[in-house]
């Protein structure tokens, strides 16, 4: 019959008897406890990314419900579609170069379109938004969430190669375009806020480049 070794981490090893003697009048004790501790260490850093893995996978498995088909009013759109480095910059950190990524995708058979936003700086969380439209007024909205628990509502506006979106807000309105250039291939976004109804002022600008 094997004998079961279980360790601190939760992993068990199944050995017959005869392995297991076998390997403990062999091994030092030392040499299997760091054993122990290295294969320990690779969970911890492996184990998130399995997790991510998998969660991204079941996101991405298309829905059955018979409403989960192509949206043709949020087709202008499409040219989002893919993968974005992001270069750019912002007044409170005059000097600095921002980088980031971005990404568009479909979701729910092409209903709606998700944005997922990062920059590689701890002061600007992650963000992710979802497009829809109200297509019996031909208005498109976007509602924003990030890490900081922060929720935005968004209109939205498509004419020709510029998307615009804003939000007007007593104390925290912004306003932002999205210019295509380069073929599709290139985005170059310009970002504004007001904080007193009045004046604005220079917020996030954004230049995206698409990697596929």
């Amino acid at each position: 019959m094997p004998s079961m070794v279980f360790d601190e981490c939760g992993f068990y090893f199944a050995l017959t008897d005869s392995a297991s003697k076998f390997i403990l009048e062999r091994v030092d004790s030392n040499v299997l406890i760091s054993c122990k501790r290295f294969i320990n260490a690779i969970v911890v850093i492996v184990l998130p990314y399995f997790r991510e893995t998998r969660k991204q996978i079941d996101m991405a498995k298309p829905s059955s419900h018979e409403a989960a088909i192509a949206n043709p009013a949020l087709s202008p759109l499409k040219s989002l579609i893919g993968e974005w480095t992001t270069v750019g910059t912002h007044p409170l950190f005059p000097g600095v170069i921002l980088h980031g990524h971005s990404s568009f995708n479909w979701i729910e058979g092409g209903a709606f379109l998700v944005w997922h936003s990062k920059i590689d700086k701890e002061e600007f969380p992650g963000g992710i938004a979802v497009f829809g439209s109200d297509d019996s007024i031909g208005e498109y909205f976007m509602l924003y969430f990030d890490e900081r628990k922060v929720s935005r509502k968004y209109e939205v506006s498509l004419q020709d190669n510029i998307v615009k979106w804003w939000r007007n807000a007593p104390s925290f309105s912004q306003r932002y375009s999205w210019t295509f250039a380069d073929n599709g291939n290139t985005i170059i976004g310009k970002g504004e806020l007001c904080k007193d109804g009045k004046t604005w002022e220079r917020d996030l600008d954004l230049t995206f480049s698409r990697v596929k």
